[in-house]
């Protein structure tokens, strides 16, 4: 979408997101050398920050936690 030269604005519109969390993924993924954002890239590192914790109950808070 944005290699097609659809605007920030019409890609959150088309895919119901904020303006603001389409700019954020773009600046997070872009290479610093091209200015280009990089889809493949942004896909590797979204799995990465995904993946599951290997504490059990680590996802929970501090009380919760112990109990778990």
């Amino acid at each position: 979408m944005l290699h097609a030269g659809n605007s920030l604005r019409a890609i959150a519109q088309e895919l119901r997101r904020s303006p603001a969390t389409i700019s954020r993924e773009v600046r997070r993924n872009r290479d610093p050398r091209t200015g280009k954002h990089q889809p493949f890239r942004a896909k590797r590192r979204a799995a990465v920050r995904r993946a599951p914790s290997l504490e059990p109950g680590a996802d929970l808070p501090g009380p919760a936690r112990r109990l778990s």
